[in-house]
């Protein structure tokens, strides 16, 4: 069996580090290029499905699954219940370098992006 290999940089400032997330792929699935557009509607669709997430009975693979079947309901790109969790995991990330750098004196404030 193939297995492709795709790196995501997501720099983190306050540590100097570089965190390399790495997805293996299987054959049938596809690697996913997250528009603003796609973003956005993962977003709404975690915020709707956040009491999935918050109870203690429901495992997280299964709300991500959850909200990968009705993402892809609603939009063209076919996602997965693993990429859609991967890809909440580099927002937070990128949310929280953000904050950190607008919370430091003298720094030119950063807007977070879709």
């Amino acid at each position: 069996m193939e297995r492709k290999i795709a790196f995501t940089e997501v720099p983190y400032e306050s540590l100097h580090k570089q965190i390399y997330l790495i997805t293996e792929l299987k054959n049938d699935e596809k690697l996913v290029t997250w528009s603003s557009k796609s973003t956005k509607l993962l977003i709404l669709l975690q915020w709707e499905k956040t009491d999935l997430f918050n109870n203690g009975k429901v495992r997280r693979k299964v709300a991500w699954n959850k909200v990968a079947e009705q993402f892809n309901a609603n939009s063209s790109v076919s996602v997965t219940g693993e990429q859609c969790s991967k890809k909440w995991k580099i927002l937070e990330v990128k949310y929280i370098t953000a904050m950190e750098h607008n919370a430091k004196t003298g720094s030119d404030q950063v807007d977070e992006e879709c």
